[in-house]
């Protein structure tokens, strides 16, 4: 598959001490060999280590140092270095030379009676056959054992029980919930990111911000601890982006109209040329050079709840040719922190994030078109995604052809199953967002713009009790990883099984799970919030109770209903405080 064979060395070589490591981490020395090695050091005789193996020498002394048996080896041939084997008989007159000893002088000693015993004699070396009965019959029996049908269910419960997830009690405390859950999903996510950039050599893995920051730290420890598996591979990049900023790639394309809905949805509120201002990074300053009649208008407006200061403003050209020349300008700044951080250039990067639902890949793709036009460079990105809140199928053909978009790993609202867990999106949000950041504003200018934070507006103790969570996800998913190479299992099956106990906890919460579920303290999407309750004990027949769920939760429910056949539902969220009246909650605002 691979021309280039210097890459393909590379690959294979990969590959080769991915192999190591798997090998490393399931095997187990035997002990009565370690006993027996150690006797024979202490009585002044070497010790060499032969195998017909197919990977090379400096892989086999991988596994033999994690074994502990390094200290006590002084040789170890392969046959795959020297391309003949003991099987065959040529391996033994190679180690005879290479350690300066007649075969006469040699014991060896194997559990292969015809490769360690019969060849060995034959090449005149001395030769003892290792049997241990106990444990022959120990492996009979596990490979019996293990020949015997399970159903699904029993396969799954026994994988339950391997990797300590998903299980199906109550979780009745935070901790619970994210090492039954959320740790091991979060691992998962990291380790088919890990593999999908080595399939498609991407130079850079780019985690978005601010939901996407705890898979860049959970990928960067494990390749710490999985060095073998993983290999330096793609760059670990983080990038600052959001909805609200994205609209500047976009901005100065829109319609007045436009604008306003933009306004409107983004900044969740009634439009006002302020938010306007607000969410484009606006201010007075910026229209310096409209006649004094139109920044009167302007300060007037500013103070005003109204879409109408805005429309009449639009009348206006030289307002318009002013507003377009201030959205350029911000654009440019969105550019050059993109380009700065090498998203332009890199070779087919992936973009990572708890969900995105296509709606910042569809404003990054008017720039990729403008550049591409331009003659600069552009990449190939795929998006990819934790979750899907809401079908981005309606996205796809407003995309750039450079991107592609990959459904959620975990929760993919095209699955039934997962589709009420995936609009039901806030639940998941607080455990990954990063406690640090507040919502990103825009960023500085200057050659190297830096992307600008709000404070995240937590006390010293919240944000101790918040980082100190974020740490146990980390080290349990990369626990998870870890065990991904320790036992049998499949990505995928696990995948599924954490994914049911997802939509579980998301769609039919106990007592107990929506109180420790509550005791959340987090910000959430582009809202600053210090506390939200995120689960409500409804039942499937309290309709005005599941309505007024989906609106606190998750403000971007109603594109998730035109879009999955629910429509006839958005009025009645549209309204929502009729609901309210009728059950006697308020909506969260």
């Amino acid at each position: 598959i691979l021309a280039d064979p210097t890459r393909r060395a590379v690959a294979a070589r990969q590959l080769v001490a991915a192999e190591a490591e798997i090998e490393a981490r399931n095997l187990a020395p035997n002990p009565e060999a370690l006993a027996a090695m150690r006797a024979i050091r202490a009585s002044g005789r070497r010790v060499v280590i032969t195998s017909d193996m197919y990977l090379p020498g400096w892989a086999m002394r991988r596994i033999v140092a994690e074994m502990g048996f390094a200290p006590l080896v002084d040789c170890l041939f392969v046959s795959a270095d020297h391309g003949v084997t003991k099987h065959g008989g040529g391996l033994f007159p190679i180690v005879a030379k290479a350690i300066g000893l007649a075969p006469a002088a040699i014991l060896h000693v194997g559990d292969n009676w015809h490769s360690d015993v019969i060849q060995a004699r034959a090449a005149g070396l001395h030769a003892l056959h290792y049997h241990n009965a106990d444990w022959r019959m120990a492996e009979h029996r596990m490979a019996r054992h293990a020949a015997r049908p399970r159903s699904d269910h029993l396969a799954q419960d026994q994988m339950r029980r391997d990797y300590a997830v998903a299980s199906p009690v109550p979780l009745t405390d935070l901790d619970a919930i994210i090492d039954q859950v959320i740790g091991p999903a979060a691992g998962l996510f990291v380790a088919d990111l890990l593999m999908a950039a080595a399939r498609r050599q991407s130079s850079d893995l780019f985690f978005l911000t601010r939901d996407g920051t705890i898979f860049h730290d959970i990928a960067k420890a494990a390749r710490a601890r999985l060095p073998g598996v993983f290999g330096p591979g793609p760059r670990l990049r983080i990038l600052a982006t959001s909805r609200a900023t994205g609209v500047l790639l976009k901005a100065a394309g829109l319609t007045p109209d436009q604008m306003i809905a933009n306004t409107t949805y983004l900044m969740q509120g009634e439009f006002s040329l302020a938010r306007l201002f607000a969410l484009f990074d606006l201010t007075t300053a910026d229209f310096a050079d409209c006649a004094p009649k139109i920044r009167a208008r302007i300060a007037a407006g500013l103070t005003e709840i109204s879409g109408e200061p805005f429309r009449v403003l639009t009348r206006d050209a030289t307002f318009r040719r002013v507003l377009k020349r201030a959205l350029i300008r911000k654009r440019a700044g969105v550019e050059a922190y993109l380009e700065q951080h090498g998203l332009f250039t890199a070779t087919r990067p992936i973009l990572a994030d708890i969900g995105y639902s296509g709606t910042w890949a569809k404003q990054l793709s008017p720039l990729l078109e403008s550049r591409a036009a331009k003659g600069q460079p552009i990449a190939e990105c795929e998006f990819r995604f934790f979750a899907s809140n809401r079908h981005f199928d309606g996205n796809l053909p407003a995309l750039h052809a450079a991107l592609e978009m990959v459904p959620g790993f975990l929760l993919d609202h095209r699955d039934g199953a997962c589709l009420a867990a995936s609009l039901n999106f806030a639940w998941l949000e607080p455990f990954l967002v990063d406690p640090g950041l507040g919502v990103l504003t825009g960023f500085s200018g200057g050659a190297m713009p830096q992307p600008v934070f709000d404070a995240p507006g937590h006390t010293p103790d919240q944000l101790a009790v918040l980082n100190a969570r974020r740490a146990r996800i980390i080290n349990r998913a990369v626990a998870m990883i870890d065990d991904l190479f320790r036992h049998e299992g499949d990505l995928y099956t696990l995948r599924d099984i954490v994914r049911a106990r997802m939509v579980a906890l998301a769609q039919h919460p106990r007592p107990a799970e929506v109180r420790a579920m509550n005791r959340l303290t987090h910000q959430r999407g582009m809202k600053s919030l210090s506390h939200q309750p995120l689960a409500r004990p409804f039942y499937p027949n309290r309709l005005a109770a599941k309505l007024i769920d989906l609106r606190a939760n998750d403000f971007w429910v109603q594109g998730c209903l035109s879009l999955s056949g629910l429509r006839f539902l958005g009025p009645l969220i549209a309204h929502l405080p009729r609901f309210a009246k009728i059950t006697g909650q308020e909506p969260a605002r």
